[in-house]
C-alpha cells in the first residue's frame, strides 16, 4: 500500500499493438519519476491471438515480478467481445479483478457496458478503433496507442502529456505523417472518452464459474481464442492473413 502500486492488465488480439501500448505506458511513468514492471503472455506470433499485457506502477522499487496479473486495479479490454473469450489466460485475469477502473474500447456507453462479474468502481469507455480507422487508416487497425487516451482520460494514474510524448518516441522510425495520425486519434479517443464513477454491478456468476466455464464450439467451425464464440460478427478479425 506504501508503494501506491497500480497494476493495469490489457487485453488484446495480436495485430492491434497492445504490448506496444503497454510499453508506452511503463515509459510515461519513468518520465513521471514512477517505478514500472512490464510483462506480457503472447499466444502466438500471428494476427488474431489473444495477448495479455500487465504494467505495474508504483511510488517506489520492489514492484513484484511476474507474468500473470496479480490483482490488477485497472483492466482494459480492446473489444467487450474479449470479456466472453475462450482463452483461459484472459478469462483468469478478469476474474481476478472486482474493482478500480474497467476501461472497454466500444461505441457503448459506460452504461451499456455487460461486465459478467460483481465489480465496485469506474467504468469508461471509448471507440478507440473507429476513431483510429477514420484518422490513420490503416486495416485492420492496429489502434491500442489510441487507446491510451482512454487510459488516461479514465485512470489519471500519468500526465496526459508524458503518455502523449512517450507515444511519440516509440513511434520514432515511422514516417512523420503516420507519427501524427496516430497522435491525432490519440487525443480524439482521450476528449471523447465517457467515464462513469460509483458504478455497482451485482452478478450471479462467481470468480470461480466464469474462469473455469469454456463456451461450446461447434465442430469444424472457425473460431478464434481471443474472440467471443457467441458472437461471430464481434470479431476482430474473420480470416488470417
Amino acid at each position: 500500500q506504501s508503494m501506491n502500486l497500480k497494476e493495469l492488465a490489457l487485453l488484446s488480439i495480436a495485430g492491434q499493438g497492445g504490448k506496444m501500448a503497454a510499453e508506452v505506458i511503463a515509459a510515461a511513468a519513468v518520465m513521471q519519476g514512477k517505478h514500472t514492471y512490464v510483462a506480457a503472455t503472447l499466444a502466438g506470433v500471428r494476427r488474431m491471438a489473444p495477448n495479455t499485457q500487465v504494467v505495474r506502477i508504483a511510488d517506489s522499487p520492489g514492484i513484484p515480478s511476474g507474468e500473470l496479473a496479480l490483482m490488477p486495479s485497472q483492466l482494459m479490454v480492446t473489444s467487450e467481445s474479449l470479456l466472453k473469450s475462450i482463452d483461459e489466460l484472459m478469462r483468469r485475469t478478469i476474474a481476478s479483478f472486482h474493482s478500480g477502473v474497467l476501461m472497454v474500447c466500444t461505441d457503448k456507453t459506460p452504461e451499456q457496458v455487460d461486465f459478467p462479474l460483481s465489480f465496485e468502481g469506474t467504468v469508461a469507455t471509448a471507440d478507440a478503433e473507429a476513431i483510429f480507422s477514420d484518422i490513420v487508416g490503416i486495416k485492420p487497425p492496429p489502434f491500442c496507442i489510441a487507446a491510451l487516451g482512454l487510459y488516461a482520460a479514465a485512470t489519471g494514474t500519468l500526465e496526459y502529456e508524458l503518455i502523449r510524448k512517450a507515444a511519440a518516441e516509440r513511434l520514432h522510425g515511422f514516417r512523420p505523417s503516420v507519427i501524427e495520425r496516430n497522435l491525432a486519434a490519440l487525443d480524439a479517443v482521450y476528449k471523447s472518452t465517457k467515464v462513469s464513477k460509483n458504478v455497482k454491478l451485482v452478478r450471479k456468476q462467481t470468480k470461480e464459474q466464469y474462469e473455469t466455464y469454456r463456451p461450446p464450439v461447434e465442430r469444424g467451425s472457425f473460431r478464434l481464442l481471443g474472440a467471443s464464440s457467441e458472437n461471430a460478427l464481434a470479431f476482430w478479425r474473420d480470416k488470417l492473413p
